[in-house]
């Protein structure tokens, strides 16, 4: 499953990072990966002043409840602020299941693409996913984010004009199984919408109680 959340970093931090970008050091995308996805990954990371980059995803994600419900982080891997210019691409391939960083380890259960730069300054440079329910293509508006299960095989499609530059990060959720991830969001968001006007009715607390016990049965605190 995939999700688009709009807006989830404002313009004004999109263009902090967009600066970061234009002055800072980069290296190439296949020095932090290892065995096949070297062959097929060609794009660049920051690798400068990591400080106002993790300041920008913090308040991001922890502005955004729908995104917390959806994704349900025991632990995130610090974001990497990606950059493709012309010709870069990233081929069809999965996420590495354990992703490293410090003496931090991360189980990939969730992938996410912030895009930074508006869609119209670059061609290409499309996200693929492919789902149990077809291939989607992605490109969205700067500040926009997808979050998609990491077990699905996606691609980003060449850049041939312009840069694209993508804040890109990985989350460890306390549901291992996404079908089960994905029905505790539909009961939130259920929840949400009839607890405000209905909170003393018995279907009400018959959804939060459901809830709270699926919720327990299936978290790995």
């Amino acid at each position: 499953m995939f999700r688009i959340f709009r807006n989830l970093i404002s313009e004004a931090d999109c263009a902090v990072l967009r600066k970061i970008a234009a002055s800072g050091e980069f290296v190439t995308g296949d020095k932090t990966v290892g065995g096949d996805l070297r062959s097929v990954k060609q794009n660049q990371e920051f690798a400068g002043n990591r400080q106002e980059v993790d300041r920008i995803f913090r308040t991001a994600v922890g502005g955004c409840q729908e995104l917390q419900d959806f994704v349900m982080a025991k632990a995130a891997k610090p974001p990497i602020l990606s950059r493709y210019v012309k010709g870069m691409n990233y081929g069809r391939h999965l996420d590495t299941p354990l992703l490293f960083a410090g003496n931090m380890t991360v189980r990939s259960d969730m992938s996410m693409t912030v895009f930074i730069n508006p869609p119209e300054s670059y061609d290409g440079g499309e996200l693929s996913l492919e789902t149990d329910y077809g291939l989607h293509q992605v490109k969205l508006p700067a500040g926009d984010a997808v979050v998609y299960d990491t077990e699905n095989y996606h691609w980003v499609a060449e850049v041939t004009r312009g840069e694209r530059l993508g804040l890109v990060t990985w989350f460890q959720s306390l549901v291992t199984d996404p079908v089960q991830r994905r029905t505790l969001f539909d009961l939130r968001q259920a929840f949400n919408e009839i607890a405000p006007t209905q909170p003393d009715a018995d279907s009400t607390r018959l959804l939060q109680k459901v809830l709270n016990n699926l919720t327990r049965l299936w978290a790995e605190p």
